[in-house]
């Protein structure tokens, strides 16, 4: 039986987000014979996000840790939170990431009612600034909002496949064990200056890897901040194309994990992957051109962001480098 999680808030120049996340998390109830520390991972922030989380949080009864990770990476961040964390629950909130109220009861409750369950993620909110642009509501999940799952508890293992980073919770013991068994994640996740995406998707890899399950828990509930930068058709775009260079090793862990080995080599894969990529890109483009052209609201141009992002992704300049990841992620599969 869980009764403690860690929290993990993985922060690089957060001190615009960082004090209402940590209200949410300090009028968390529910909470007998409960307990959770706060691990505050800093990857190298140059504001003043430490001594506002510090000041914020004061007395508190339950801790708060600030640690130090100097890799820079979001991936690495929460490795180190996993690292360092007391508890046998992890929950990843993002720093612009507002729990309800019960989320960490509900959290706990759901993996002691679960066991087979080694990750799982909410519905998520979006929680806006300013009012968004008309189209911006037909694109949320790209921001990690919205439900995962049909029903209030759902296994995802086998359908959608992964829970958004945004809220995840996940077992201790199963990173743990996949990183002395020789896993290895390919993605980075989001930089200082990049957008780049999938680390959390690689977490369910593994825990499918492990013989768990992934669940979406509905009443595992948080708003998520949407902040002015971040609803704008470019922003968007640039999602897409980050999201598209992501997806290629979800691909590739399909393939492993499902035994599909009729490629062959690895250039026999990326060729595969690149000729498959590059007509869905002629076919959306195609669409894109014979539609209002108007790039804003145009789902058309959307995806052909996304599979320009797996064709860059797989250019031949990249050939080594991306056979040394395919190697990676067939032996983690192993």
């Amino acid at each position: 039986m869980y009764k403690n999680i860690s929290l993990i808030i993985c922060c690089f120049n957060s001190e615009k987000t960082i004090e209402v996340c940590l209200e949410a998390i300090k009028r968390q109830k529910n909470l007998q014979n409960i307990k959770f520390e706060v691990l505050l991972i800093d990857n190298n922030s140059t504001d003043k996000t430490v001594e506002k989380a510090l000041k914020l949080w004061g007395d508190f009864s339950m801790p708060l840790k600030i640690i130090k990770e100097n890799k820079q990476g979001l991936l690495y961040a929460k490795l180190k939170g996993c690292k360092e964390a007391s508890y046998d629950l992890l929950g990843y909130i993002d720093d612009d990431n507002i729990l309800h109220d019960d989320w960490v009861q509900k959290s706990i409750d759901f993996m002691n009612l679960n066991p087979d369950c080694g990750v799982s993620g909410g519905e998520n909110f979006p929680f806006y600034k300013i009012t968004p642009p008309n189209w911006f509501s037909k694109y949320e999940k790209h921001y990690a909002v919205g439900k995962q799952g049909s029903h209030l508890s759902e296994d995802v293992t086998e359908t959608r496949g992964f829970v958004w980073g945004a809220g995840m919770v996940i077992k201790k013991d199963i990173i743990k064990k996949g990183l002395e068994r020789g896993f290895s994640f390919v993605n980075v996740g989001r930089t200082s200056t990049s957008l780049s995406s999938g680390e959390d998707v690689e977490f369910c890899w593994l825990v499918r890897k492990l013989g768990k399950k992934v669940f979406y828990n509905g009443d595992q509930k948080l708003k998520h901040m949407i902040s002015p930068n971040r609803m704008t058709w470019d922003y968007l775009s640039n999602l897409q194309l980050k999201f598209g260079r992501a997806s290629v090793w979800f691909d590739v862990y399909e393939f492993s994990y499902s035994k599909y080995r009729i490629f062959g080599s690895n250039i026999l894969i990326i060729i595969k992957l690149l000729f498959g990529s590059f007509l869905k890109y002629l076919g959306n483009l195609t669409k894109y051109l014979m539609s209002s052209k108007n790039k804003v609201d145009n789902i058309y141009f959307l995806k052909t962001q996304f599979f320009k992002g797996r064709i860059l992704e797989l250019s031949i300049k990249n050939y080594l480098i991306n056979s040394e990841k395919i190697d990676k992620i067939n032996k983690s599969l192993s």
